[in-house]
């Protein structure tokens, strides 16, 4: 039997709450629909409030669809029969993006999440030239003075998901990379990472990634790591460093998933 505060079992417990189901529900065979309600503890992702909401995760042998009641129905009709592939296959997330769309909205996923256990996370060697340190919460801030790091920084103080901890890599004075940790709820602790261009590919990722997940762990909380199945780098880093894969998800989301981009 997994411990309460096991990372299998923080994650079990963050996702029943997110998709207001059971947590014996990510352990069944089967597709499980569910009504989607707010529940306490799950992930703080901001959301607007009265927006339609349709979810899918695995965490192995089945999945859960969570949705808000005006699409109930539609899911357990043209979902709830089908096995847990089929629901993370192109032409039934192609299905839910057309339901969704009048609605301006658009299918994110699927993510891949990955999850750090203790006593399993490599350590990685710090590149030659490089130099690591970890900041605590209250110094954070402090790198928000540094811009370009927005898949590892939230770059404000008053936010639901707060940046609690940061290891930021260094070439003599200048920032070259920063791995950040958000406090997506009180237990589970997202891990965010960029490096610049020009020091991509030395291996500093992973030694940002593995010193991150090492301080979060030392902290009681469990980092996890999200990517999609097409990065195959920030998947390599994830797994080099003893992450490992715990749960696949897609959701609906408000706006345009591909903005347009200036001509220069």
């Amino acid at each position: 039997m997994q411990k309460p505060n096991s990372p299998l079992s923080v994650v079990r417990r963050v996702l029943a709450a997110g998709f207001a189901c059971d947590e014996e529900d990510f352990l069944r065979e089967g597709t499980h629909v569910v009504p989607w309600e707010g529940r306490v503890g799950r992930r703080r992702f901001p959301r607007q409030a009265g927006r339609p909401r349709l979810m899918i995760a695995t965490m192995g042998p089945g999945a859960v669809v969570s949705c808000t009641a005006d699409r109930l129905d539609w899911a357990q009709q043209h979902l709830g029969q089908l096995d847990r592939d089929e629901l993370f296959s192109l032409p039934v997330l192609a299905r839910i993006n057309d339901l969704v769309r009048p609605d301006g909205q658009f299918v994110a996923g699927p993510n891949l999440l990955y999850v750090g256990f203790p006593n399993t996370i490599f350590p990685a060697r710090c590149p030659e030239g490089i130099t690591i340190e970890l900041f605590e919460q209250d110094r954070v801030p402090s790198l928000y003075a540094h811009e370009g790091f927005r898949h590892a920084l939230h770059y404000r103080v008053h936010e639901e998901r707060p940046d609690v901890l940061a290891t930021v890599a260094c070439h003599g004075d200048r920032i070259v990379g920063i791995a950040g940790a958000s406090a997506d709820t009180v237990d589970l602790w997202q891990i965010g990472i960029e490096i610049t261009r020009e020091f991509q590919g030395r291996g500093i990722g992973k030694t940002l990634t593995s010193r991150l997940a090492e301080a979060i762990l030392n902290r009681g909380k469990v980092p996890y790591y999200a990517t999609l199945p097409s990065n195959i780098v920030s998947r390599n880093v994830a797994m080099s460093v003893g992450l490992r894969p715990c749960w696949t998800e897609v959701g609906t989301f408000d706006g345009n998933p591909f903005p347009p981009i200036s001509a220069v």
